[in-house]
């Protein structure tokens, strides 16, 4: 009897064992039978990289898509691979469950810093990318979304001249030299970013395939606005019922036209919204407690991967310095959802003001109470009033206001 039953047992085991053996052949089937994209690509460190702070031996490329709404991940994108570069060389093969618009970064320092980055069209196939000079052989939807303007000889002309500028920009350079490269840097950008948007229009309004039309809307951010967007995208659920990621991209739409609105209700005269939040220590700010002790406050939305954000400083510093002694006072809320990288960027740039964060970048609740799309942002407060008498006010114009108020 007990051989009998060791037998049976024995059987049963077998057979689960071949069944279990069977299912790994079939999940390992499955995962060859996903379709791959494999990214070749090159970069080496440039003077400029180096200038500011990359360094030699740290270098990492990444690829990302944008994170789903409602996700738990930290930061804007999600990562979907990420490889160190070796000899200037990386290799990037990931498995491509629908096609997205998303992008390669190199970075540096543990991903501290980035030192270049390309779009990209995740399709599969292989394709090639130079991150140095800002060119790519990419895949058929790639070639149709961005390559058509980006291969443009004349487009290709301005990346070249940026590049050169690029390489002329330098720390040691007197102040006006810088602002007069920083200018052409802007107005090859405006130039190149019109060529782009021409043929993107093009895309939305004709392309007969509509995952290019969907691909192009994601991309033209700038020609139109959140809600036109998302009407073109409704437009498309007709052609496109199955696509998870254009349910993604109409959520996130609908979020941005509510931010929008939320955006457009703060005027100056509004009354500002309080918060309470963190600063790098620990200790609690409310924004109508630090009112309390002042005459005006200005609530500033910046992050330290923010560059306009961080260029605006030394002049914000300059202001604090001569009117915090007569009753000004700055809150900045930080963006970032890293405490190291937030914490890094205030030490560097010295900020002597209220300094706070909740680590949740945009979907932090206090972004979402104020709408905040896009940084800088800021709103100079009267504390006795609680009432917001400038918006925006950037450089000379926050000069000009705060010199009005108090001298």
């Amino acid at each position: 009897m007990k051989k009998l039953l060791i037998v049976a047992l024995m059987a049963l085991g077998l057979a689960a064992c071949s069944d279990s053996g069977k299912l790994n052949a079939e999940a390992l089937q499955a995962k060859k039978a996903q379709p791959i994209m494999t990214i070749r690509g090159r970069y080496t460190l440039t003077p400029q990289s180096e200038q500011a702070g990359a360094t030699p031996g740290t270098l990492e490329a990444m690829v990302w898509v944008p994170k789903p709404p409602g996700s738990a991940i930290k930061g804007l994108v999600k990562e979907v691979q990420k490889v160190a570069i070796v000899d200037g060389q990386f290799e990037l093969s990931f498995p491509v469950t629908e096609i997205l618009t998303g992008g390669v970064v190199v970075s540096a320092d543990g991903g501290k810093l980035t030192v270049a980055k390309q779009s990209i069209v995740l399709e599969p196939g292989s394709i090639s990318v130079d991150m140095n000079a800002e060119t790519m052989v990419g895949g058929p939807l790639y070639e149709q979304v961005y390559g058509v303007w980006k291969n443009d000889p004349e487009y290709k002309r301005l990346v070249a001249e940026r590049l050169a500028l690029y390489g002329k920009y330098n720390d040691t350079l007197p102040e006006s030299e810088l602002q007069a490269i920083s200018n052409e840097i802007g107005q090859l950008g405006s130039t190149m970013g019109a060529m782009a948007e021409k043929h993107l229009m093009s895309v939305i309004d004709n392309a007969p395939n509509p995952v290019a039309r969907f691909l192009a809307l994601t991309v033209y951010e700038n020609g139109l606005d959140a809600s036109q967007r998302l009407q073109y995208m409704q437009a498309l659920k007709a052609e496109m019922p199955n696509s998870l990621a254009l349910e993604h991209e109409i959520v996130r739409l609908k979020d941005r036209v509510a931010a929008a609105e939320i955006k457009d209700s703060i005027k100056v005269g509004s009354i500002i919204k309080d918060f309470e939040a963190q600063d790098l220590q620990g200790n609690n700010f409310k924004v109508s407690e630090v009112m309390n002790n002042n005459k005006y406050v200005l609530v500033e939305f910046w992050a330290s991967w923010c560059a306009p954000c961080r260029a605006e400083i030394p002049h914000m510093k300059q202001a604090y310095k001569h009117f915090n002694s007569k009753g000004f006072e700055i809150v900045s809320f930080s963006l970032d959802h890293e405490q190291e990288s937030w914490e890094e960027a205030s030490e560097e740039d010295g900020i002597p003001w209220v300094d706070v964060s909740d680590l949740e970048a945009y979907d932090s609740p206090v972004v979402k109470l104020y709408g905040v799309n896009g940084i800088p942002a800021n709103y100079l407060v009267e504390a006795a009033t609680g009432k917001i008498v400038g918006i925006n006010l950037r450089k000379e114009k926050l000069d000009n206001k705060l010199a009005e108020l108090f001298d």
